[in-house]
């Protein structure tokens, strides 16, 4: 007697499409109780004992089931068993191939969007102040655990150094003397990106 292993087989919410296949191993699946008669086939079928099923992205071949993730889908569909003698049995399959949401990376709590420096002046109006001013932002999160990377332009000013760290927070050091006396704004870009 050649009986499924389990009732129903769900797999919901599978990998985001990506270039590749899941394989799976029919043998796993089946129980068979006659040695003298062992399973000889696998087949696909679009409803228990219906017809074979035809489909591009789900396929068996010998006892391997592959489903192609590159597919995006919803299927109901049977592995049907049939041992040399002409006994059958199924497994129900239900597979959901969806893409999931990637999300961009952010700040938590959200950067400033502004960060001031005092500078010392001698009484002749020269800066008087060689001292290097350090921030460090807040961390960078990423909803699906993505790597985060990221990049900076200062915009040509050699006196500000911006590097990520390993925690994907930032590090940004001005060196005061590279500033002008007067009051200013410098734009600094920041780009954040993950992995997909």
């Amino acid at each position: 007697m050649v009986a499924p292993s389990t009732s129903t087989t769900t797999f919901v919410g599978l990998p985001e499409p990506s270039v590749g296949t899941l394989t799976f191993n029919a043998t796993e699946m089946f129980t068979n109780s006659e040695a003298k008669c062992p399973i000889s086939e696998y087949t696909l079928r679009s409803t228990k004992n219906g017809p074979l099923l035809v489909s591009t992205s789900i396929k068996i071949t010998g006892s391997t089931l592959t489903i192609d993730k590159n597919v995006v889908t919803t299927l109901d569909f049977f592995l049907q068993a049939e041992t040399s003698s002409g006994v059958k049995a199924s497994q129900p399959f239900n597979v959901i191939i969806k893409q999931n949401q990637n999300n961009a990376p952010y700040f938590k709590p959200d950067l400033p969007s502004k960060f001031s420096i005092e500078l010392v002046k001698g009484e002749d109006g020269e800066i008087k102040d060689n001292s290097i001013v350090k921030f460090t932002s807040p961390i960078a999160v990423d909803d699906e655990n993505d790597e985060i990377t990221m990049s900076f332009d200062t915009k040509g000013k050699t006196y500000i150094q911006m590097n990520q760290n390993s925690d994907n927070s930032f590090s940004m050091s001005v060196n005061k003397s590279g500033l002008e006396l007067k009051s200013q704004s410098i734009l600094i870009q920041i780009s954040i990106k993950d992995d997909h």
